[in-house]
Order: C-alpha cells, then sequence, then structure tokens
C-alpha cells in the first residue's frame, strides 16, 4: 500500500538486468534449439528502474524467442542503447503498423498474447521517456532498438 509507494523502485544497469534476463530465457531458447546470444559492446554504468527496463527486455526476448524457428536472438548492448535482433519470420510491414496495439497478434498461429508485451513495452517506453524503433535484420528476422536516452 502507501508504504510502498515511498519507497524509491530498485535501480540497475542496463548490463546487470540484461544479464539477468539472458539466464532467465536462455533454458526457453535451448527447448526450442536456438541460440541466444548476448554481446556487450560498450558497457555503461547509468542506473535505471528495474521493473521497467526488466519488463522490456523480457518482452522483447520472449517476442523475439517466439517468432524465431531456427537460428538465433541477439541481445546487443551500446552504452545507453540495446538491440534485440532476431532471425525469425520478421514482421510484414502492414502488420508492422499493428505490432504496438494491445491484442493484435502476429500472422503466425502461435501469437499468444505477444501484442500485450509488445504494448506493454511501447507504454513503458514513452512513460520513461526511452525510444523504441523497429526495423529489420539483415536476412530476415527483424530488429528492436531501446535507445535510453
Amino acid at each position: 500500500g502507501e508504504q510502498a509507494k515511498r519507497q524509491p523502485a530498485s535501480m540497475n544497469t542496463l548490463q546487470h538486468i540484461a544479464e539477468e534476463q539472458f539466464r532467465r530465457w536462455s533454458p526457453d531458447a535451448e527447448q526450442r534449439r536456438l541460440g541466444l546470444r548476448l554481446t556487450v559492446a560498450a558497457p555503461d554504468d547509468t542506473l535505471y528502474p528495474t521493473p521497467m527496463l526488466r519488463a522490456v527486455i523480457a518482452n522483447l526476448l520472449r517476442n523475439a524467442l517466439h517468432y524465431t524457428d531456427k537460428g538465433d536472438v541477439q541481445l546487443v548492448l551500446q552504452g545507453r542503447r540495446f538491440k534485440v535482433i532476431d532471425s525469425g519470420a520478421g514482421i510484414p510491414i502492414a502488420e508492422r503498423l499493428s505490432v504496438f496495439r494491445p491484442f493484435v497478434r502476429g500472422g503466425s498461429s502461435r501469437g499468444d498474447g505477444i501484442g500485450i508485451g509488445l504494448s506493454l513495452v511501447q507504454r513503458i517506453c514513452a512513460q520513461q521517456g526511452w525510444k523504441i524503433e523497429l526495423s529489420d535484420a539483415a536476412g530476415g528476422g527483424c530488429v528492436f532498438e531501446v535507445d535510453l536516452g
């Protein structure tokens, strides 16, 4: 209740949260016979609200693993930005426009609740002033890039 509101949210670095989520999603990737890679291209010690950043990274990784049938998912940290790159089916342009609306699911029949996760990601990013962009990855798949400012 009231007590919780006054407590400051826990803060952590992007790398700390990314490593935690990498460990969390690795078994899932293994089960799907996908590679999951974490690359720290440029470390940064800025602190961010843990629950918010964790939710963004978790949902983007879940989404990437979900849409990738073979190949791998990469989480790349570059200073105050990070990318989630997958070798999945990619998202057609028409779907791309709706991908951030809740309850809109990807064309694949497996799309359980993914739209909800992405709309949560978008809401958190808007609230925190983080920028998120979606683009095509070389050779199919897509890239979600988040700029934490």
